[in-house]
């Protein structure tokens, strides 16, 4: 998909004067579309195999990776970051920041951990700077993502669905 644009724009700076009449651009937004890969589909009964599914997931992402955490409440999303940062030997121990809406782990492989779950513009992700965390070399995990979704390039994205006594893990990447 392809739009054109006929675009006349008069900018002022001090005293500079630039005039740009009539002249036609195109923007192919054919580059903004994401890829979606299904990477691996887990399923789980216990926690224990949950941990180990854990266990995998740290394996797969790497400094500066985002995963979005797509489920129900319950469905073990806060869980999971917690298991991930036991097997990364975080200093501190995870913890849900569905108040906080931010937290972050200091360790060999740091992490950040968002839940936006209360949130409900992302104006007000703006007054926190969520951006600058995205660009630290901690591995970024997102629960309650789709206000910010439309707001990333590339990521990994994990849905989590209960089915009768199973949890799936589907892995996701998009770029």
């Amino acid at each position: 998909m392809c739009f054109e644009f006929g675009v006349s724009l008069v900018i002022a700076k001090d005293l500079w004067r630039f005039f740009l009449f009539s002249n036609s651009f195109s923007i192919n937004f054919d580059r903004f579309e994401k890829t979606m890969e299904l990477i691996q589909t887990f399923k789980t009964e216990t926690e224990q195999e949950t941990v180990r599914v854990a266990a995998e997931l740290a394996k797969i992402f790497s400094a500066g990776d985002v995963v979005l955490l797509e489920g129900d409440l319950g469905t073990g999303k806060t869980f999971l970051v917690k298991a991930l940062c036991r097997i990364w030997e975080t200093i501190d121990e995870a913890a849900s920041p569905t108040f906080a809406i931010i937290h972050q782990y200091r360790g060999t492989k740091p992490v950040n951990h968002f839940d936006l779950y209360r949130i409900e513009d992302v104006n007000e992700l703006d007054n926190l700077g969520w951006e600058e965390f995205l660009e630290t070399v901690a591995v970024t995990f997102i629960e309650w993502p789709e206000i910010l979704e439309p707001q990333l390039d590339r990521y990994y994205k994990i849905k989590i669905e209960i089915r009768g006594s199973q949890r799936i893990f589907e892995l996701y990447k998009y770029s």
